[in-house]
């Protein structure tokens, strides 16, 4: 019994180097395949994006608060 569990347990581990290896494989290739430019232009549409929602949802709370209602009002 010792002796499977043994062999079940470095079974175990070469599994867990291979699969790491292929993990660390697999990433590599991927960002090696991936033009900069490519990345760079979603990088920016992202950007542009958060930025589009930032100021919604500030424009949204200004719309909501009434100290701003009473500033428009006012001016």
């Amino acid at each position: 019994m010792s002796e499977m569990m043994d062999s079940f347990e470095n079974q175990f581990v070469n599994m867990e180097v291979q699969a790491e290896f292929m993990e660390n494989t697999m990433a590599g290739s991927t960002s090696l395949s991936t033009p900069e430019g490519d990345v760079n232009h979603l990088m920016q549409q992202i950007l542009l994006s958060n930025s589009a929602n930032s100021n919604r949802k500030r424009l949204l709370r200004s719309r909501n608060d009434p100290s701003s209602t009473f500033l428009r009002l006012s001016l």
